[in-house]
């Protein structure tokens, strides 16, 4: 399965998610606009979408349900993700893990970020065209 269906310039996971209950919340720098999806076609997922933009963001945290994480290196792109040719990818690394200890704390890092706790001292305010707190 491709990230990215070149066709309809959609991702694929937004036509497997469009339809299901749940929360997408992406922190990053910039927001990634090919993984924004069109309210017009996919409307339920448009509203469950929230993104909030830090420069200092450089961690890749998934966490599904609370109850398992994916913490590592790859950038959600084609060579980050293993997609390219063999030739071409990335070399990454990263754990899929629902150990409770590295679970709570990364969703205890990915939350505190998402707070704006660490906006207040921030060195890089002068830069950021919209800071979180």
């Amino acid at each position: 399965m491709s990230i990215v269906d070149a066709s309809k310039k959609q991702s694929t996971w937004t036509i497997c998610l469009s339809n299901n209950n749940f929360q997408f919340s992406i922190l990053s720098f910039p927001i990634p606009t090919t993984f924004i999806p069109d309210s017009d076609h996919y409307s339920n997922l448009a509203r469950q979408l929230e993104c909030v933009m830090c420069l200092r963001v450089h961690f890749k945290i998934i966490i599904i349900d609370q109850m398992v994480c994916y913490v590592g290196s790859a950038n959600l792109t084609g060579a980050g993700m293993g997609m390219k040719s063999d030739t071409r990818r990335n070399f990454e690394a990263g754990i899929l893990t629902d150990e409770p200890q590295i679970l709570a704390a990364a969703i205890e890092e990915f939350d505190k970020v998402w707070r704006g706790s660490e906006c207040q001292k921030c060195k890089r305010k002068d830069f950021c065209s919209a800071p979180i707190s």
